[in-house]
Formats: C-alpha cells, sequence, structure tokens
C-alpha cells in the first residue's frame, strides 16, 4: 500500500522537478512541501488539488485516499496498543 509522501515522491521523480520547484509552482513554501513529504503535515484538499495539477501523475483523490488510509492504519494500532496495555497486569 502506497502512503501519500511515497506517491507524491514517485509523482515528483515522474515529473523531473525538485521539491522547492514544487513549492514555487504550488505557491506553497518549501517547508510545508516538505513536511508533507516526510509525513509530518497532513494535506489538505487544497494543497492536494494544487500537487495534482503540478503532478500529473497523481490525482488528488489517490492523495487524499492514502492520506486517510495511513491515518486510519496509525489510529487502528494506536488503540490496538491501548487495549493490549490495559489488559496487562501490573508489575
Amino acid at each position: 500500500m502506497t502512503t501519500a509522501p511515497e506517491a507524491l515522491r514517485q509523482a515528483l521523480v515522474l515529473a523531473g522537478i525538485s521539491q522547492a520547484a514544487l513549492a514555487r509552482e504550488t505557491g506553497l513554501t518549501a517547508k510545508h512541501i516538505n513536511q508533507i513529504f516526510m509525513g509530518k503535515a497532513p494535506m489538505s484538499v487544497d494543497v492536494a488539488i494544487r500537487l495534482e495539477r503540478i503532478l500529473p501523475a497523481i490525482s488528488a483523490e489517490d492523495l487524499m485516499v492514502a492520506q486517510v488510509r495511513s491515518q486510519v492504519q496509525a489510529m487502528r494500532a494506536l488503540r490496538y496498543e491501548d487495549r493490549e496495555l490495559s489488559r496487562t497486569p501490573p508489575v
């Protein structure tokens, strides 16, 4: 399963541009683009649409689905961990 940052990296390579150029083209800061690529900043629908306009290999819908899928998996893992910890008897 591809995450949004992985999909973005692949699309960036196919487009042959840098993150800095992508930032300029989208009107976003280079820092914000980098945080999205590192998975540290969530992507809004507006940002996904800006990215799809510059990176023809990816759609805004695919980016948003990948992001939500990752968020759901992270929350499930957290909830599972919480349940397991609550079942563990104190030492």
